[in-house]
């Protein structure tokens, strides 16, 4: 957690960098509307690698009205919590966020997103805490840039930050194996 407060003013400047390149990069106003898109979140798998595990997480985007869209997203991992004890975890995620794109009608360039997610953990092994099945709440807050290099291809540059409620029953120090606290990126999106 210190090495990621202290290093938050880089990252932050970074992303500022990028956002303002794309301020300056010119789309052609006529090209394809982009009113659906889909993604792999790649965060997930690398929690899951991180705690001897694995990960995966999705996301569809669908335009409500001009400049609003709605996200639904699902992620799943099984990670070992504990280095000196058998217990594992798995981690089925479910989140909807609401995107509001000032400087587009279509889903591209600044966007800010406003979100609810839920893990639920099932913990597993010989030595499983007898509290096995806890969900987690948390809110999410996100800011980037929607490059649209192609009719099918994008790119999502974008810096936020997800909030756990506070949870009593799960094992040990759950924001160290469920997504949370600053997230800085770059991800690839399937245009639809």
């Amino acid at each position: 957690m210190r090495s990621t407060i202290r290093f938050f003013p880089v990252i932050l400047f970074s992303w500022l960098i990028f956002a303002a390149g794309g301020l300056l990069y010119a789309e052609d106003q006529s090209a394809h509307e982009v009113t659906r898109v889909f993604s792999f979140d790649m965060a997930y798998m690398l929690t899951g690698l991180r705690h001897s595990g694995w990960g995966i997480g999705v996301k569809y985007e669908h335009r409500v009205v001009p400049n609003l869209s709605i996200a639904g997203g699902y992620s799943h991992t099984i990670v070992k919590v504990s280095n000196s004890k058998d217990i594992w975890c798995a981690t089925v995620g479910l989140n909807v966020q609401a995107s509001y794109y000032p400087l587009a009608q279509d889903m591209r360039r600044l966007f800010f997103s406003l979100g609810w997610g839920t893990e639920f953990l099932n913990y597993f092994g010989d030595d499983k805490p007898k509290d096995e099945n806890v969900s987690v709440h948390e809110v999410i807050g996100t800011a980037g840039w929607r490059y649209i290099f192609s009719p099918t291809f994008g790119l999502d540059i974008f810096a936020g930050y997800i909030y756990l409620l506070p949870q009593t029953h799960a094992y040990g120090d759950v924001h160290d194996y469920v997504k949370n606290g600053v997230q800085v990126g770059a991800g690839c999106k399937k245009i639809l």
